[in-house]
């Protein structure tokens, strides 16, 4: 494994291990609201982050078992539900960005565990798998799989919110009785923040390789 790369996977495992304590702290604190009656589990921001914490350790694991080793053991499985995982949290922050914190304010949206949640750990993992994290030379029909967790949430969401009405509708999707029209609004949103990020993550990538080659 050259030296470059090396480099790269230091960074990459602090700021994954960064993002680790922070889905930690997390963690505890949804547990103690969760224990004050106030489930913190059924919103996706949190789920997201969650996901992307675990993702994060996996990271770490073979970051430093490559460094170690010197030898390059980041598979493309893995970069490719890092790809879906930060997909999630993209989402969550441009949600917050332009639609939660419009309506709510944004000191409330980005206040408490929030900050981290819906700021500080979807910039860190985006960050450190855009230009720290190699390997994406995947097929595109792979990154159709961006797709899958917010359609299984959605599916959860909608018999918890509209048929059973045990949920909070905490992303307020039944206004007007157009659930429908804003769920396919979420869908096409996290189609377009995946595909986004899964082309520009293969062009820095071939852009490294090319540097590479030349160099």
């Amino acid at each position: 494994m050259d030296k470059n790369k090396r480099f790269k996977y230091i960074i990459a495992s602090v700021i994954n291990i960064i993002v680790f304590g922070i889905i930690i702290y997390c963690l505890i604190s949804l547990i103690k609201s969760s224990i004050n009656g106030n489930n913190g589990f059924i919103y996706f921001t949190n789920i997201s982050n969650l996901f992307v914490g675990l993702i994060a350790l996996f990271n770490v694991i073979f970051f430093l078992l490559s460094i170690i080793k010197n030898k390059d053991y980041v598979s493309k499985l893995l970069s490719l539900i890092k790809l879906v995982a930060i997909s999630m949290t993209t989402l969550t922050f441009f949600t917050v960005l332009f639609v939660i914190g419009p309506v709510n304010g944004y000191p409330n949206s980005y206040s408490g565990r929030n900050f981290f949640t819906h700021l500080i750990v979807p910039l860190l993992s985006l960050f450190s798998y855009l230009f720290f994290e190699e390997k994406l030379q995947l097929k595109w029909r792979y990154s159709l799989l961006i797709l899958v967790p917010f359609i299984i949430y959605s599916i959860f969401y909608f018999i918890n919110v509209i048929i059973l009405g045990s949920w909070p509708d905490i992303y307020r999707i039944n206004k007007q009785g157009l659930w429908y029209l804003y769920l396919l609004v979420f869908i096409i949103a996290d189609f377009a923040f995946g595909q986004g990020l899964y082309f520009l993550k293969r062009l820095i990538d071939k852009k490294h390789l090319k540097h590479k080659h030349y160099s």
